[in-house]
């Protein structure tokens, strides 16, 4: 997993993102969390993932680029309206996409 340094998060959220980030990545109760990742899918911009989903099998060979956590769908959707927002804002279109694969490969040594 790869985490965005500028990491959205919903409102309802504690501050301590250290131990959401911890849990995430431990798969430890992730009931109530989303995560909001770039689109693996060629045409696609955002994804909203349910973060229990990633103990499925699918998900332990993904490297999902994860640039928000939210506490609940609605929260989830908010915050992507909130990143497209931004990102229109500060590009003039909404390729989120593009704005944000970038700074993974940067993250990677690419």
């Amino acid at each position: 997993m790869n985490w965005y340094h500028f990491l959205y998060v919903s409102e309802n959220l504690p501050n301590n993102i250290k131990s959401i980030r911890w849990m995430v990545e431990h798969r430890i109760h992730l009931k109530p969390l989303y995560l909001i990742v770039i689109s693996e899918i060629p045409d696609g911009q955002l994804e909203i993932i349910p973060a229990s989903t990633l103990k499925l099998p699918f998900f332990k060979k993904q490297t999902l680029n994860i640039i928000g956590v939210a506490k609940g769908r609605y929260h989830a959707r908010t915050l992507v309206e909130t990143i497209i927002k931004e990102v229109f804002e500060k590009t003039g279109d909404c390729d989120a996409k593009s704005y944000f694969e970038p700074y993974f490969k940067e993250e990677k040594g690419e």
